[in-house]
């Protein structure tokens, strides 16, 4: 899986793709709906026209796991599609790590001004030794959306399967052409 492993190198938070298929958007989501349908299959996922979230079921499913969301765009001229996938963590997660990122850049936004404001009346600012470990949780969590990222890679490989199982798969008889876009 060479683009599985092009979507993980490199510092990025959430991996994006995009595909071009000879599929219609419908035939995509009943292709996905069949290969979500197998009995071995390790992925489970909600497909509406349109919109497709793909994620691993609840036995393998672990805080890191990532989730997969499709957007499925109707190509040129009506023909085919354009595939966009997006990579990242359970909403709840990802609205966590946000919340904690916002709450440790504000803190260290307040204890800055606030420091600079007694440092320039010539007062002492000992509050200016709270941005320390301000940084430090900020890269605390870096560190673990890091760790969790690499746990994780696995389960990507698994969701990219999926997907390009289901679209190549022979089954669907339908002659499908899929092209990685830029």
């Amino acid at each position: 899986m060479s683009k599985a492993k092009e979507l993980k190198s490199g510092v990025r938070m959430r991996p994006r793709f995009r595909l071009e298929s000879t599929m219609s958007p419908e035939e995509i989501g009943e292709a996905i709906r069949t290969e979500l349908k197998r009995e071995d299959s390790m992925v489970r996922g909600t497909v509406i026209t349109g919109h497709i979230e793909l994620s691993m079921k609840e036995q393998y499913r672990k805080p890191w796991s990532p989730i997969l969301t499709l957007e499925i765009i109707p190509g040129e001229e009506g023909r085919g599609s354009i595939v966009k996938g997006l990579y990242g963590p359970a909403p709840g997660i990802w609205t966590l790590f946000m919340f904690l990122y916002i709450t440790g850049g504000f803190s260290i936004f307040i204890l800055l001004f606030w420091g600079l404001a007694y440092y320039s009346l010539d007062r002492p600012a000992p509050m200016l030794w709270g941005i320390i470990p301000a940084l430090l949780l900020l890269f605390g969590l870096w560190l673990s959306a890091k760790t969790g990222q690499r746990l994780s890679s696995h389960q990507i490989d698994n969701l990219h399967e999926a997907l390009t199982s289901a679209l190549n798969n022979p089954q669907n008889d339908i002659e499908n052409d899929v092209k990685i876009l830029p």
